[in-house]
Order: structure tokens, then C-alpha cells, then sequence
């Protein structure tokens, strides 16, 4: 049964195939009683949205009811995980919008679950911060010598974890390097962790010496195809790079640029 369609404020748009969650587990972990496939280009209305990513998650409560995967219930409040390829768009209606672009038409659209005005003439993507070596640059600008990988992965949305020295820079730099040509060859990767300064380290419960404090660790898993065949492939074909962590039955696989002459390879 459809809940009233009044007050919707807007709408939500799915950018790629994806679920909907009960929680902010990742989906494949999750049963078919907690989740919802949605289709690319699904369009659903939107009674609320929370402003605050929780790990990385959008919370939304839409105006009808969608099964879960299982089809055992139906539920109007869902969870949907961002992204750094944006999985989601918010899309708010003209009359909840007060900004406009240069030339005068309505430019707001909510992504990364907060409103931000893009302007045509700003070549910087997103939110400017500052960074050392590069001074300020757009959060969703990509790091320098890739393609794929953001600033905004890089703090996970998260200020606090902003890059304040140049030693971490050069860190997220080189990392985001050294994956290109997997990303190249298994197409986006969804970025779960990456720069935690000490305080962040010990809040999620890091190692204490843990390569990410530093900037020059990332975990990450596959947005399309198995995250098991890339473990394998990049074990078999990683060499020194650096670090590999092989998390697949966590949901991630672990890289860092820590220096050697042999391979290293662990299990998490």
C-alpha cells in the first residue's frame, strides 16, 4: 500500500543498479529480508531525508512502501549507500531550493545527501578544501595521477580527516597510483576507508600503527564484479607494491605503500 504522496519534497534517483538497506551493512551481507534492488533510473518521492551521512549511508523515507528483496515485508524508510560514483542523487522540488546559478535557473540538487550549488564556472568539483602541496583544490576533485579516486573518499565525508601534512599528500597520491590499473581493469572501486589521523584510528578501532593514520593505506572493494576474482588476481599479480590485505570476507581488500623487496600478502 502507497503512504500518502503529500508532503513530498522531492525525489531520489537511482544513478546504477543498487540496494536499499535496512541498515548500513553492506548489501551482499545482508539477507533478502533487508534489502531492496532498485533499478538505474529508478526515480522514488521523498518525505524526508536525514542532512548526515552515517557510514556513508543516506538515510531516506520515501512516500510508498518497497518489498524487500524477499518480498516478506514492505518498508518506506531505507538506508542507501552513497559512494564516491555518487549511487545516489537527491533531488529537491524548486519550491525547497534557494539558490540559483549564474544564469538564474534553479541549480541545487542534493548529492552526497547535502545540498551543493554547482556553478558552470567553477572548474573545481565540489565543496573547495585545502591540502597541502596542492593548496585548495574541490573535494571531489580526483587525486592527482588518477582517475578515479577523490578527495572526498580520501576523508569519507568526514572533515576531520582532512590531509594536514605533505608526508600524507605524497601517501594518498602514490596509493592512488598504484590502484589505477586496477581500477582501469575492474572499473569503479568503492572506497570504505583511507586517511584516519590517530583519533579517527582509535574510534574505529584500528591497529596502532596502522598504515591508514599515515595516508598510505585504502580499502576498498569492486562497485561492479566479484570482490573475490579481484582478490585473487591482485594476489597473484600485486607484487611489491606494497601491502595486501585480503578482507574479501569482510567486504574489502586492503592496499598500502609500505616498502619491501617481496610481496606482502595477509589475511584480515
Amino acid at each position: 500500500m502507497s503512504l500518502p504522496s503529500s508532503p513530498v519534497i522531492g525525489h531520489v534517483v537511482a544513478n546504477y543498479d543498487t540496494w536499499i538497506k535496512k541498515s548500513t551493512v553492506q548489501g551482499s551481507l545482508l539477507s533478502p529480508s533487508e534489502r531492496a534492488l532498485v533499478s538505474r533510473g529508478t526515480q522514488l518521492g521523498i518525505l524526508a531525508y536525514a542532512p548526515e551521512l552515517k557510514d556513508g549511508h543516506v538515510l531516506v523515507t520515501l512516500n510508498e512502501n518497497i518489498p524487500t528483496e524477499d518480498g516478506s515485508a514492505a518498508y518506506n524508510t531505507w538506508y542507501g549507500f552513497v559512494g564516491d560514483e555518487a549511487l545516489w542523487t537527491i533531488e529537491l522540488y524548486r519550491e525547497e531550493d534557494s539558490d540559483e546559478d549564474d544564469c538564474g535557473n534553479v541549480a541545487v540538487v542534493a548529492t552526497q545527501a547535502s545540498t551543493v550549488t554547482r556553478s558552470s564556472n567553477n572548474s573545481s568539483k565540489g565543496p573547495s578544501i585545502t591540502v597541502p602541496i596542492y593548496g585548495e583544490v574541490g573535494l571531489d576533485d580526483n587525486i592527482p595521477g588518477s582517475t578515479w579516486a577523490t578527495w572526498r573518499e580520501v576523508i569519507q565525508n568526514d572533515m576531520r580527516r582532512l590531509p594536514t601534512k605533505k608526508s600524507e599528500v605524497e601517501a594518498i597520491v602514490k596509493i592512488a597510483k598504484m590502484l589505477q590499473p586496477w581500477r582501469d581493469k575492474y572499473g569503479p572501486l568503492i572506497v570504505t576507508s583511507w586517511l584516519r589521523p590517530p583519533v579517527i584510528n582509535r574510534q574505529v578501532g584500528g591497529a596502532s600503527r596502522s598504515r591508514h593514520i599515515v595516508g598510505d593505506a585504502v580499502d576498498f572493494y569492486p562497485k561492479n564484479g566479484s570482490i573475490w576474482k579481484m582478490q585473487a588476481d591482485m594476489v597473484r599479480n600485486w607484487g611489491t607494491n606494497g601491502g595486501l590485505g585480503k578482507g574479501a570476507k569482510r567486504g574489502f581488500i586492503h592496499a598500502d605503500g609500505r616498502r619491501g623487496g617481496i610481496p606482502v600478502v595477509f589475511n584480515y
